[in-house]
């Protein structure tokens, strides 16, 4: 007896997928009517089946969303602005917070209650464009736990801080909602001192680059001697005024008398 290979169906010959949902499809109706009618003869009723119901979709995210707060401060407050790191407008406001129950306790439960710290407020409200717990703990270097409190902290005292501030503050801040106030603060400025405000334009920054490089350095930065340049030294730090001695010191008698 000769093997005879099974014969292979060419791709021309099979099922499409269409076909295929549609003989499965008629298959099991077949099923169900052949099971429908055995049980029917039985006397046994149809057994019903359960829905489940759909289920949400998981998501990664559990909890409750992280707090944000719009810091309007940043960069206007601290020690290299006008204001200072403590402006006098923000002192009962922040101390006041800050010396809050933030442990949660119960009445006459006993335990030292440590308030939050004033300097670390107000560095968040320096520094921070955005509050929130992860950007708290990164800026004053304490964990989530505690970063938390200082963010509840800045959402008390931000209503009080923003009726406290005072009109050239408001008019730095220039927000949607202060355009009126704005308007009328700018108009008396330029009733009172017109040489304050102008129409031109703030300079780009190739133009203060280009400035920069014209004044040079020493313009900059006042620890640096700037009489250096004058006399070609290499250090640009040393004490020129004994330098300038040297160089004004009088003749020798013996000089003097040669030129005489």
């Amino acid at each position: 007896m000769f093997y005879r290979p099974k014969e292979i169906a060419s791709p021309d010959q099979m099922l499409s997928a269409a076909q295929i949902a549609a003989l499965s499809a008629r298959v099991g109706s077949n099923a169900d009517r052949a099971i429908q009618t055995l049980l029917a003869k039985s006397g046994q009723p149809a057994p019903r089946v359960k829905k489940q119901p759909a289920k949400p979709p998981k998501t990664t995210r559990r909890g409750r969303p992280a707090k944000r707060i719009l810091n309007p401060f940043c960069e206007l407050l601290g020690p290299t602005t006008a204001y200072g790191r403590y402006p006098f407008f923000t002192q009962e406001i922040i101390e006041g917070i800050a010396r809050l129950d933030w442990h949660d306790r119960p009445i006459g439960m006993g335990g030292s209650s440590k308030p939050l710290s004033v300097r670390s407020l107000m560095v968040i409200l320096e520094t921070a464009e955005e509050v929130t717990a992860d950007n708290v703990a990164a800026i004053i270097g304490t964990q989530t736990r505690q970063a938390q409190r200082y963010v509840k902290a800045i959402e008390l005292a931000m209503p009080f801080l923003m009726k406290s501030r005072p009109k050239r503050l408001v008019f730095e801040m220039d927000l949607p909602e202060d355009e009126f106030v704005n308007a009328i603060y700018r108009q008396k400025l330029r009733e009172t001192c017109s040489e304050l405000l102008d129409d031109l334009p703030p300079p780009s920054l190739e133009d203060l680059a280009k400035l920069r490089q014209d004044l040079g350095e020493d313009a900059f930065y006042p620890d640096r001697g700037i009489n250096a340049a004058y006399y070609k030294e290499d250090a640009p730090t040393g004490d020129h005024r004994s330098r300038l001695k040297q160089q004004l010191r009088p003749p020798r008698e013996g000089v003097v008398l040669a030129v005489a």
